[in-house]
C-alpha cells in the first residue's frame, strides 16, 4: 500500500510538473522574455506569490476560471492576504466556484482587517447594499473613509457617489467632487509608481489563519 501511495505522489508531482512546459509551448511567442516560465516553476514549488501570479495567467492566458480559484486558493491557503481579497472577489461573483457570499464576506473582513485597501471597499459596498448583512450606510462610509485614505480610487469614487445622491449623507457637490478627483489622482499614482506589486504577499501576510 505505501509503494502504492508512493507512486501515485510521484506521477502527480510529475504531472504537474510538466504543467509549466505545456503553458510554455502553448504561449512561447507570448511568454518568450518574461518571467512566466519561472512564475509557473515557484507556484509549484509552494511560492504564494507565484500561486498568484499564475491564477492570473490561468484567469487571462488561458481563460479557465476553475484553475485560477484553484491556484488563487493555494496561495490564500497560505496565508496571502491579496490571494485571500481576490478569493473573495472570485466567491462573490461566482467565478471558477459556485457563488457564495457568506464566503466572500469573510475573506473580505479578513483581509480587511490587515488594512488591504481593496478589501476595505468590497466590505464597504456589500454593507452599502446589505449583502449578508443589513444594509448599514454608516459603515459603509466608514469603511470607504478608510480605504480612500489608504489610496484605493475605487472607495474615492463611491463616496463621491454618496455626497453626489445623497445616499446616507446629505448632498454635497463640494465633497463629491472632492472625492471625484482624489479617485482620479489614485489612478494616476498608482499607473505611474515604479513597483507595479502593490501587494506583495509579505506586505500583508495573514499569520493567523
Amino acid at each position: 500500500m505505501k509503494k502504492i501511495l508512493l507512486f501515485s505522489l510521484v506521477m502527480a508531482f510529475s504531472s504537474r510538473a510538466d504543467l509549466c512546459d505545456d503553458l510554455f509551448k502553448k504561449h512561447k511567442s507570448a511568454w518568450e522574455g518574461t518571467s512566466n516560465l519561472n512564475i509557473c516553476k515557484n507556484a509549484l514549488k509552494g511560492d504564494p506569490d507565484a500561486q498568484f501570479d499564475l491564477a492570473g495567467i490561468f484567469s487571462i492566458d488561458e481563460n479557465n476560471p476553475e484553475e485560477a480559484f484553484e491556484w488563487t486558493r493555494k496561495s490564500a491557503s497560505q496565508g496571502c492576504t491579496k490571494s485571500q481579497y481576490v478569493l473573495g472577489l472570485m466567491y462573490y461573483d461566482g467565478v471558477g466556484v459556485d457563488m457564495n457570499w457568506i464566503y466572500a464576506f469573510e475573506l473580505f473582513e479578513r483581509s480587511s482587517k490587515k488594512e488591504l485597501p481593496n478589501a476595505i471597499t468590497s466590505l464597504g459596498f456589500m454593507y452599502q447594499n446589505g449583502h449578508m448583512r443589513a444594509k448599514d450606510l454608516d459603515k459603509a462610509k466608514e469603511l470607504y473613509v478608510k480605504a480612500s485614505y489608504l489610496g484605493d480610487p475605487t472607495a474615492s469614487y463611491l463616496l463621491g457617489e454618496m455626497y453626489k445622491n445623497g445616499d446616507g449623507v446629505e448632498v454635497d457637490t463640494e465633497k463629491a467632487a472632492f472625492y471625484f478627483l482624489n479617485s482620479i489622482n489614485s489612478i494616476l499614482k498608482a499607473i505611474t509608481a515604479d513597483d507595479k506589486n502593490t501587494y506583495p504577499c509579505n506586505k500583508y501576510n495573514d499569520l493567523t489563519h
